[in-house]
């Protein structure tokens, strides 16, 4: 399997938007872009035909490529969000590197979202990891910002000063574990965004109209993984769908902040990568769970990842214990985990049996919200 991943790894990129310029007609452009597409989708499908890779269930739709492709173009730093408990799963390498072929100037960045699940410990670990890799990031939590602007608390946390700001790499060096309020992280993407329009210098694409001298931070990501919930902290009003089921918004949309910043949202999509198995999208909130007839497979990861005593904690149940000639200190099965939970809440179905789908479902979405909790380390 490994080989055979590395044989089609080349084909698991970005589809790149075909060169144009203003001169050419939209019927031209239009038809480029389509060809290119579909040389893409041929590549993918070769990759999809050898039964040792499994991929994810990449976006296939044209006019959402197309939206990811103009949020690069007119974005001076382009943010990854990611899910921080497993934040290499969602983030795509080649998506940084097509960002950098559109202009060398341009920046890209991770913004860990969800980042208040994991421990300092764990966020220092991934802190050195990033930085040992050169690679830009922050730990921030939608969650936490929506709920302090609620609260009206927002005011009370003192910002950073224009002094402080300016030793911005000094302090995300220095605390790197740091998870960043909303107004510490609108002022890092605005000095972001200033310095990648100073390095594009001329080469930068030239805007008209009154938006024509605002910097410009799009926003990308997988379904699921926050990126509304952000975009809504960030703007302080509900602009974006929130929802936990994925993939809600579907056009790319720019928001004003301030007379200095537009924020450009790009639909979420799945990039096309390597999977171990569909059980782990689900578990990974790329499948959407209301659908899943078949539950016993990412339950029996979630099992196996979660302590049974952690799962007996949350849910209040008792699990049954290992037979004696078993190791006393196993991990709960999927099928002893999901009769446990049916008859700790009184899940059946016709003939009294355990409605372990109904059972699965329930587990399933207070692991992917973070309730049963599993965090990688890197």
């Amino acid at each position: 399997r490994g080989e055979a991943e590395t044989l089609h790894k080349d084909a698991l990129s970005v589809p790149r938007r075909p060169a144009w310029t203003h001169e050419m007609r939209a019927e031209e452009v239009d038809e480029n872009e389509r060809r290119g597409f579909l040389e893409w989708r041929r590549a993918l499908a070769a990759v999809e035909e050898d039964s040792r890779c499994s991929l994810t269930p990449f976006e296939k739709n044209l006019e959402i490529w197309r939206q990811l492709w103009r949020v690069c173009e007119r974005s001076d730093v382009v943010v990854q969000v990611v899910d921080a408990r497993d934040p290499l799963f969602y983030r795509c390498e080649d998506l940084e590197a097509y960002v950098k072929e559109l202009n060398p100037g341009k920046a890209t960045m991770l913004l860990l979202n969800k980042a208040d699940l994991l421990s300092k410990e764990l966020r220092r670990a991934w802190a050195e990891y990033f930085n040992a890799k050169g690679i830009s990031f922050l730990f921030w939590s939608a969650k936490a910002a929506y709920e302090e602007i609620e609260a009206e608390q927002i005011a009370a946390k003192a910002a950073q000063t224009a002094k402080e700001l300016e030793e911005t790499n000094r302090r995300l060096t220095l605390h790197a574990a740091h998870i960043w309020s909303r107004a510490e992280l609108l002022d890092i993407l605005q000095k972001r965004a200033e310095a990648a329009v100073e390095a594009m210098g001329s080469t930068r694409v030239k805007r008209k109209g009154p938006q024509a001298n605002r910097v410009v931070v799009g926003m990308v990501g997988y379904p699921n993984v926050g990126k509304s919930s952000t975009v809504n902290a960030i703007v302080a009003s509900k602009k974006t769908g929130v929802s936990a089921t994925p993939g809600k918004t579907k056009h790319f949309q720019t928001l004003e902040l301030g007379d200095d910043l537009l924020l450009a949202d790009c639909p979420g999509l799945v990039f096309p990568t390597f999977s171990t198995s569909k059980a782990h999208l689900v578990c990974n909130g790329v499948i959407p769970v209301d659908r899943l007839t078949d539950v016993t497979k990412p339950i029996e990861i979630i099992a196996e990842r979660i302590p049974r005593s952690t799962i007996e904690h949350v849910y209040n149940l008792t699990l049954p214990l290992p037979a004696l000639h078993e190791d006393q200190g196993r991990n709960a099965t999927a099928r002893e985990f999901l009769r446990a939970y049916c008859a700790a809440r009184g899940y059946t179905v016709q003939g009294n049996r355990p409605d372990e789908v109904r059972a699965g479902r329930a587990v399933l979405k207070d692991y992917i919200s973070g309730k049963l909790l599993y965090c990688v380390a890197p």
